[in-house]
C-alpha cells in the first residue's frame, strides 16, 4: 500500500491509480489466501472462525474481555488510542479534503 501511495504522491493521479490498484490487488490476494487458511482451520477439529472477519471479531472480543478483566492501565489506554484513531479517520473521510492535498490531485 505504501508503494501505491508513494507513486500517487510522486507522479500524480494517472500513474498513482495504477500503483494504488496494484497494491490493492496484492493486499486483497494475500487476504484471500489467509481467509482460505482460516476457513480450513488446523485440518482436523480446531477452527476459531469461518473467515477473516470472524477471526478479527473473535480477537477483538478476547482483547476487550482481557483488558476489562485485568484492568491494566496500558491495555485500556491502547484501546482508547485505537478508538481515537478510528474516530479521527472517520472524521477525516467524511470531511472535505485538506487544502494542501489539492496539488496532489486529490
Amino acid at each position: 500500500m505504501l508503494l501505491g501511495l508513494k507513486t500517487w504522491f510522486a507522479h500524480g493521479d494517472r500513474l498513482g491509480r495504477v500503483g494504488a490498484c496494484v497494491a490493492a490487488a496484492a493486499l486483497t490476494h494475500s487476504c484471500s489466501i489467509v481467509n482460505k487458511g482460516i476457513a480450513q482451520g488446523d485440518g482436523e477439529e480446531w477452527r476459531l472462525a469461518a473467515n477473516f472477519f470472524g477471526l478479527t471479531a473473535r480477537y477483538l472480543s478476547l482483547l476487550f474481555a482481557d483488558a476489562f478483566r485485568t484492568r491494566g492501565p496500558l491495555q485500556l489506554a491502547s484501546l482508547l488510542f485505537a478508538a481515537g484513531s478510528v474516530f479521527f479517520t472517520a472524521k477525516m473521510l467524511r470531511g472535505p479534503p485538506p487544502q494542501d492535498a489539492m496539488e496532489y490531485g486529490y
